[in-house]
Order: C-alpha cells, then structure tokens, then sequence
C-alpha cells in the first residue's frame, strides 16, 4: 500500500511539472522585450546565453486570444537579436513570446502584450492656408541624445515640446523612420513623450539617428544633428578547443625557388557551445616568436600571422608561414594561439586562447600507398614503398570524435561540460577511440597514457560514456524518442542535469515505455534488465531507476 501511495505522487509531481506551460525546469527562460515604433510595425528582441539551445523561435497571438491560435513570426539561431514584425493594424494589441529549442524541449518566455501606435490623425489644422498667430517662440533643432544600457536596446532623448506648437516629430534611423509622434496639440491631444527606446536590429552596430520636429501648420521642420550610437556592446569570448598543426611540402615545381613550405592549420571552436555569433567580431592568428627589430632581438611577443571573419563555427583556416624576406633573420616559435577581437571595444575587446604548441604532420610522397594496419615500422611490397598508417594521430582521431560527438546531443552536452580545452581535445579522442565498442581494451588504454593528465580526463568520460551506450544503443536510441514524443517523460528524462543520468533513464524507457512508441514494454523488471542497470554508473543507474518508477506508474495500451 505503501509502494501505491508514493508511486502514485510520483506521478501527480510529474504531471505538475508538466502543467508548467512553454518551460522545462532547470532551462533559461529567454529575456525578450517589445516596442512599437509605428502604426503598424513591432519589434521584439531577446538575450539569452545561448547554451545548449539549437535555435528560437518568435511567436504572436491576435485579439481577441479565443482560439490560443500561435504564430511563428521568425525563427534565429542567434543569442541576441531582434525581429520587427510588420504588416499589423494600428492601436491593436498582440502578445509575443520567444522560445528557445533544445534537443528534447523548449522553453518560452512569458507572453508580453504590445499595442500598435495609432494612424497618424488628420485633424488639428489644416495643411494649406494661413496659420491663426502663435504666441509660441520660432521653431528650433531638437538636442538629441542617446543611451544605452542593453545590447539591443538604444533610448534617444530629445525633450519636450512645451515651448512650440508643434504637429509631429519624427525619429529616424538610418534614413528610416521608426517612430512618429504625432503631436497635435493644438487639437486638445496633449503633448508627446520626450524619448523613445528604439529595439535596433543587431547587436555592436553602430546607428545613426536624427530627430526632426514639424510645426503645427506645416510652416516648418527642424531636424537635430546626426548622432551615432549603438547598444550595450556584447564582449567576444576566447576561442576554444584549438588545434595547431604543422605540414612541410614542397614548392611549386614552377617555382625556380621551390622549396620546402611550411604550413599552419589552425582550427578552432568561436565558443564554449558553438552558438553565439557576434556582429563586428573578427578572428586573429598567433604566433609566439622573438621579434627583431633593427637587428636587436626582443621578446618573446606574439605576431599576428592572420586576420579572418568567421561566420560559422567550428572555424578552420590554413596559412603559409614559410619565411620570407627580413623574416629569415626572426627567431620563430611553435606556440599558436587564436583570439578573438572586437575593435569597437579596444583593449577588452580582445581576448585570446591559452597556447598551442603546433603539432607536426609528416608529408608523404603522392605516389606513396598507405595500409591502414597497425604497425611502426616502414615495409616494401613489389619494390613499391608502402608506409604504415599508425591508428593512433591524435589530430585525426580528435576530428573524427568531434564528428561522431555531434551527432548525440547528450554527447554533445557532456563534452561542453568538461572543464577546459585540453579535456575536450581528450574527450573528442576518446570518442574516436570508443566508437562502436562496449568494452575497455588495450589499444584504447595505450592512446590514454599517451595524453596529458586534462586530456586523460576527458578521455575517460567519453570513453565511459561510449561504451554504455554502445552496449545499449538501440534502447538507448528509443527511449531518447519516447521522450521526444511523450512530454511527462521528457520533464522526468531532463530534471537531472547528469548526462549519465539522461543516459541511463533512456535506456530504461527503451524497455520499459510505452510500446506504441516503440519501446518493450516490460510491466516488471527481472533479471535481464537488472544486469542491463548494474553494468551503468552510478548515474546512470539512477536514472533507470527512476524511469523505471515513472512508467511502471503509468498503464501503457498493450
């Protein structure tokens, strides 16, 4: 009886939790905010740290709300932005929210209603005719200022119109116009407001606005100066996970002064999660050398070798760093880094990565033919040379990792979990390494001593975390679709932030869940799917468990 009674508020939690419209616990609620800047326009803008997230998406209700119709409005792969949504009715109002997707889930902010400005009026005066005596003072400029304390959010100021007759102002940015005051106050309308808190397009953008003020009957316009503001600037983050690799060929044999090249691979990550673009930001390459300088050596210090815009990530460039000239005479070193930097900022806006030492690759014959077998040693077969493709490039099985990581999204989260660039160059090995198998071996342990003690770290969660779920993929595979499809799972599945965790309960809905979405369907657990829980970590045994709570809870149409 006991047992009924705490399944059975097990269950009502989980229901409670996913009677929580629009969220999942434990994720980031985007920070959205809205603006009318014309009779028919609204703009709508968020932050959002962008973890984890695979893109948002921009919503909108209409009056009257009876239906809960939603529409999706846009949709962005970028942290901070914003979307004018255009094409409304004047004075009507709208709710907006912002949702931000992950691999299993959403989570939205709160609907925010908006209103439209109203059509400009006709009355207060006629356009044509003479205009009845002001007791007011002549018509001057506006002062406009401008204030920032957002990256997508600039508030211009220009006062207000107590001292005029005045019909309208007007805002524009960049030639255009964004907001229309229309004052008339002569028509009993009162005044307008003094400022305007303009939602800008993109993030570290400079924006040039003027304000111009239009009098009563049209005898006049004034226009302030150009003023050049932009938001809150978005500082960039160093580059991570980078990798530098060496490569020694040949000239042109074209060239009559062929000779050996040297050639740097640089390859980098623009951040922790991949995610976040930042307008304005360009990438420089290092290199720690001991600069000379009128035939006296100083240093060491860093060279800038190369300078690039990267609008996708991860970012690889290659770069010829063979010596030329005066630069036969420098001092060179094998320490790379990549920084990021964005100018507007100037010293802050710069920030870099920790030193790489690069890593040579050897350069082969073309007409060379190579064997992937394992072995160390160069051999001839037919008088034809042949060298040994050696298993173990760290380089090669670092790019291969990253590629099968990235197709896991529970991969992918444990990997930007692991503390520091070298762990995650571990990791991407040991996922290479463990691809396809389910036990330890010797082979996987040799590629283990061979890296660094941050590097042997990461290995060893990704070669932990391949080997459970190869063993159980097919579950595995199952009940992360289950949870997909069936949202009480999804809110269980995710209230653990383990990713052995998730793994585990995967596993467990996998033979557990409900048949109808393709899982086993067992109403009792036995001695096969204990084995199956005891071969887990202790995380991952956790999270059978409590899956196994929640769907032996529920009564599933078999």
């Amino acid at each position: 009886m006991r047992r009924t009674i705490l399944v059975l508020l097990f269950s009502l939690t989980l229901l409670a939790f996913a009677s929580v419209p629009g969220s999942v616990i434990g994720q980031e609620l985007p920070r959205i905010l809205t603006q009318a800047n014309a009779p028919g326009w609204i703009t709508v803008s968020w932050e959002h740290s962008g973890a984890d997230v695979y893109y948002f998406v921009i919503e909108r209700q209409n009056a009257p709300y009876t239906d809960n119709s939603v529409f999706l409005i846009a949709k962005s792969e970028n942290r901070t932005d914003s979307v004018t949504d255009k094409s409304l009715s004047a004075n009507t109002l709208y709710k907006y929210h912002v949702c931000a997707v992950y691999a299993y889930s959403r989570t939205c902010s709160d609907w925010v209603s908006v209103r439209t400005l109203p059509s400009p009026l006709s009355s207060g005066g006629s356009s044509s005719g003479t205009p009845p005596p002001s007791a007011h003072p002549p018509l001057r400029a506006p002062d406009l200022t401008a204030t920032t304390d957002h990256p997508l959010l600039i508030t211009l100021h220009w006062g207000n119109d107590q001292a005029y007759d005045l019909r309208n102002a007007q805002l524009f940015r960049d030639g255009q116009i964004v907001y229309d005051a229309q004052a008339l106050k002569a028509s009993g309308n009162g005044g307008f407001q003094p400022d305007y808190r303009d939602v800008v397009p993109r993030a570290n953008t400079k924006y040039t606005y003027r304000v111009c003020f239009i009098s009563l009957y049209y005898v006049d316009t004034k226009c302030s100066s150009d003023v050049i503001a932009s938001g809150k600037p978005v500082a960039p983050t160093a580059p991570v996970r980078v990798t530098i690799s060496q490569d020694k060929s040949l000239g042109r044999s074209s060239d009559l002064a062929a000779r050996i090249r040297t050639l740097i691979t640089a390859r980098w990550r623009n951040t922790p999660t991949g995610q976040v673009f930042i307008p304005g930001q360009f990438f420089t390459l290092e290199r720690e050398d001991r600069v000379q300088l009128d035939r006296i050596r100083v240093g060491p210090a860093w060279v800038e070798i190369n300078k690039i815009s990267a609008d996708h990530d991860p970012t690889e460039v290659t770069v010829d760093v063979t010596p030329e000239g005066s630069e036969l005479l420098t001092q060179r070193g094998n320490n790379y880094r990549v920084c990021a930097v964005l100018p507007s900022l100037g010293a802050p806006g710069k920030v870099c990565s920790s030193s790489v030492a690069a890593v040579a690759k050897s350069s082969l014959d073309p007409n060379t033919k190579v064997v992937p077998v394992p072995a160390d040693s160069i051999t001839e077969k037919n008088g034809s040379p042949w060298v040994i493709q050696r298993p173990t490039d760290l380089n090669v099985l670092a790019a291969k990792g990253e590629a099968i990581a990235n197709k896991d999204p529970l991969a992918v989260e444990l990997r930007n979990r692991q503390p520091d660039d070298q762990s995650r160059r571990g990791f991407d090995i040991g996922m290479a390494a463990a691809e396809g198998q389910t036990l330890p071996g010797p082979g996987k342990q040799k590629i283990h001593d061979s890296l660094n003690a941050p590097e042997q770290g990461g290995f060893d969660n990704a070669v932990s975390f391949s080997l459970e779920r190869n063993r159980n993929a097919d579950l595995a595979a199952t009940g992360a679709a289950i949870a997909r499809a069936d949202s009480i799972v999804a809110e269980a599945r995710n209230s653990g932030t383990d990713v052995f965790y998730r793994l585990g309960f995967d596993i467990a809905t996998g033979i557990f869940g409900d048949p109808a979405l393709g899982a086993r369907g067992n109403t009792a657990t036995g001695p096969g799917s204990m084995k199956i829980r005891d071969s887990l970590s202790a995380a991952g045994q956790r999270g059978f468990n409590d899956s196994v709570k929640l769907h032996l809870s529920r009564t599933y149409k078999r």
